[in-house]
């Protein structure tokens, strides 16, 4: 593990805003050349069904926002230089409302950020940070999204679960539920590169116990582990306008 001598150091190494990671945790590590979790069903047979858009809009409504949720959580970030990691919390609720804080150390803050709906706002983000889709950072939470400008081009079931394909130009998307929960994501983007975001439960109200996202390419993986999951009061309006604290 790296020490670190200023908070912009870390911030350069945040690179990916996966980093919104906001809920959930993480699982054990993996190579840059593993082979993926195998998604619900274990090796159950995988067969191509029928085209039903409705089946991602059933997946939306299952896993959208909606008590107002404080998770507090451990997080840790690797790449091929260093690992360091520190605490967050992440606030939600309807309709699409989601804030993450992250913090290394005791009161040093790296980075907020905001998800509204289909935006993104950005705090301590640090120069050149590339921002994923919203609808991939959305998914960290347990939240699909169907990507806005993208055309379902599959469907297939694995055994009590579901795989969802998504095309936009030649980017591609892959969402895999059990039903009733996200369980992982997949996103191709137009330079070729493979992100990965993986759910396991117990999950509470919702939401996934552990996620793990991964940028295979940048040999880069970032783990959040759930201390705490609350239900509390509906949050204000102030709390999403993250250039405030």
């Amino acid at each position: 593990t790296s020490s670190w001598d200023s908070t912009t150091d870390v911030l350069n190494r945040l690179k990916i805003l996966a980093v919104m990671v906001l809920v959930a945790t993480a699982a054990s590590c993996a190579t840059a050349n593993a082979t993926p979790d195998a998604p619900p069903g274990g090796g159950a047979v995988v067969t191509p069904v029928a085209l039903d858009t409705a089946a991602a809009g059933s997946l939306a409504q299952a896993t959208r926002p909606n008590e107002p949720l404080q998770i507090l959580f451990d997080w840790s970030l690797q790449d091929r230089e260093a690992k360091f990691g520190g605490k967050g919390v992440v606030r939600m609720q309807a309709p699409y409302r989601a804030r993450l804080d992250l913090f290394v150390g005791p009161d040093i803050e790296v980075l907020r950020a905001a998800l509204l709906e289909g935006t993104v706002d950005v705090v301590h983000g640090g120069p050149g940070v590339p921002i994923p889709p919203v609808e991939f950072l959305w998914s960290v939470l347990g939240v699909f999204r169907a990507p806005g400008n993208a055309t379902m081009s599959g469907l297939t079931r694995e055994g009590n679960g579901l795989s969802l394909s998504f095309t936009e130009g030649t980017a591609k998307w892959r969402f895999v539920s059990d039903g009733a929960t996200l369980r992982s994501a997949e996103w191709r983007a137009d330079d070729g590169g493979r992100r990965t975001v993986e759910l396991t439960g117990p999950f509470r109200f919702g939401r996934p116990s552990k996620a793990v996202f991964r940028d295979w390419r940048e040999f880069r993986e970032l783990v959040l582990t759930v201390t705490s999951v609350e239900k509390v009061e509906p949050f204000g309006p102030e709390t999403w306008n993250v250039a405030n604290r």
